[in-house]
């Protein structure tokens, strides 16, 4: 597979990721996501695959809108890198939340299709940036 294509492919699940975050899709998410995912927020604390899943179900995060921008995405054999920034709108425990973060996000190709295996997020101090 080139690596045009297979951008495209993680962009497109990407943006699936994104609407099953929205809808709170955890059967959709566990599909995307890798048995050993390491998911870091925006304020460092890091889920697994189970409790990430376990937080999206119990209504911890509730995501309003995603919108990533200026992303790159660079494929290193059986890896996809992306680096962007991006802006969440989330209702985090009940307070809404607006993020504006730099992401760092991995994804691998297994046997059973392309897997999220990490992801770090960290927030903008300047707006501006």
């Amino acid at each position: 597979m080139s690596n045009h294509i297979t951008r495209d492919l993680i962009s497109e699940l990407e943006l699936q990721r994104y609407q099953a975050m929205r809808e709170a899709d955890t059967d959709t998410l566990d599909k995307l996501l890798a048995a050993d995912l390491s998911y870091t927020h925006s304020d460092g604390v890091t889920d697994s695959k189970r409790s990430y899943l376990q937080g999206v179900q119990a209504g911890k995060w509730k995501y309003r809108h995603i919108e990533c921008q200026d992303h790159d995405i660079r494929i290193f054999g059986e890896l996809a890198v992306i680096t962007g920034n991006i802006q969440i709108d989330v209702d985090i425990e009940g307070i809404a939340t607006h993020l504006n973060c730099r992401f760092l996000c991995i994804w691998q190709q297994m046997p059973d299709g392309w897997k999220l295996l990490a992801w770090q997020a960290c927030r903008r101090l300047n707006e501006s940036q």
